[in-house]
């Protein structure tokens, strides 16, 4: 009899888990929509006044605490992360904690057409920043 109470319990409590790391992924992925939307209200009004606009009642996204991280996020994150040190490396000459240079300087002045296209593609796909469409990178 206490076999099967054990059992049961460590059923209901394994659904429990799963149901509860559900909910955490479901909450990230409405967070991430809301998000989204939320940069395109900002890129609109961008696109329309030319004006960047603070949105100081979306609300932030969570932020899970490390051992809450499942492992999805956690590749979605080094993804990100490897774009974003893809761009640094690329522009490795010229990224320094003193520099007030844009990218959008180094990619229309100092850097080959090419190079600057790579650079831009990492940083969009890092996810970090907003798509502002085609810029001209030069040449």
């Amino acid at each position: 009899m206490s076999g099967d109470i054990d059992r049961v319990l460590a059923v209901a409590e394994a659904r429990v888990q799963e149901l509860a790391e559900q909910a955490v992924t479901r909450v990230g992925e409405v967070m991430a929509d809301v998000g989204r939307q939320l940069d395109e209200v900002k890129a609109e009004v961008r696109a329309r006044t030319g004006l960047d606009v603070d949105i100081p009642w979306a609300p932030a996204p969570p932020v899970p605490a490390p051992m809450d991280l499942n492992m999805a996020q956690l590749a979605d994150m080094a993804q990100r992360c490897r774009h974003l040190l893809a761009a640094a490396e690329l522009l490795r000459a010229h990224v320094k904690p003193e520099s007030a240079v844009t990218v959008g300087q180094l990619a229309k002045t100092r850097l080959p057409q090419r190079k600057s296209e790579r650079v831009l593609e990492h940083l969009r796909q890092s996810g970090f920043f907003v798509d502002e469409g085609e810029v001209s990178c030069g040449g």
